[in-house]
């Protein structure tokens, strides 16, 4: 998570986008996303390597803009390590285990020209003892979704080293979609199960995404992102 303290929003945006610029020529990075919030001064950078060699590898030539984030971001900004741990639809799945497959159709050849992508960045914190009851109840979500939800395009769930904590990206080709899933009985009817069943040892948390730019050979490269 990126934050720049007042009037640094510019600059934050700048050194974000040569960040993710740089990393396209990284061998070892598998795919790399850039998100933009309601707020001008927070960005969301996913990076996801090849292996721990490969992020290593990558940190050592990346001390500049290490040096940066020191010197200019908002102390309330944080960097967190995360492995993936689904990828819904399989049409467009990325890998959750390395990055030696040959990458799937990239969006840009699976949404219509005039999809203009909105998403949402949840943390969810199920209870580390229902993890191994609730990771197929998620994956019987994710293909509902796939399945039958217009407008849906992706969603890529993480781990964090943490246990108990989780990470979901989801986008939609607009913001009508995205507040649509939420009407659906699928949907509502997951929400249920969650709090009957109590597998969550606090609530998410949830805040909008848009797309800025993803790099990489498991890019997710959308007709329009923002500017």
């Amino acid at each position: 998570m990126l934050i720049a303290p007042a009037g640094g929003e510019a600059a934050l945006g700048y050194a974000a986008r040569a960040r993710i610029a740089a990393l396209d020529d990284d061998p070892g990075l598998v795919y790399a996303d850039l998100h933009a919030t309601k707020h001008a001064g927070k960005l969301v950078l996913i990076e996801m390597y090849r292996d721990v060699g490969a992020h290593q590898a990558a940190a050592a030539h990346g001390r500049g803009w290490a040096a940066w984030c020191r010197e200019h971001l908002a102390p309330d900004s944080v960097t967190e390590r995360i492995r993936p741990l689904l990828s819904d639809p399989p049409a467009r799945a990325r890998p959750v285990a390395d990055g030696s497959a040959v990458p799937a159709a990239p969006l840009r050849c699976l949404v219509g020209a005039d999809c203009r992508p909105f998403g949402a960045f949840v943390r969810v914190y199920p209870k580390p003892e229902c993890e191994p009851e609730f990771i197929p109840i998620l994956r019987r979500q994710g293909e509902l979704m796939t399945a039958g939800e217009p407008g849906y395009v992706y969603a890529d769930f993480y781990r964090f080293d943490a246990p108990g904590d989780w990470l979901v990206v989801e986008y939609y080709d607009d913001r009508r979609s995205l507040s649509h899933h939420h009407t659906l009985a699928h949907t509502l009817a997951f929400a249920e199960r969650k709090a009957r069943a109590g597998y969550e040892r606090r609530k998410h948390e949830a805040f909008t995404l848009r797309p800025i730019a993803s790099v990489g050979p498991w890019a997710r490269r959308f007709v329009t992102a923002v500017c």
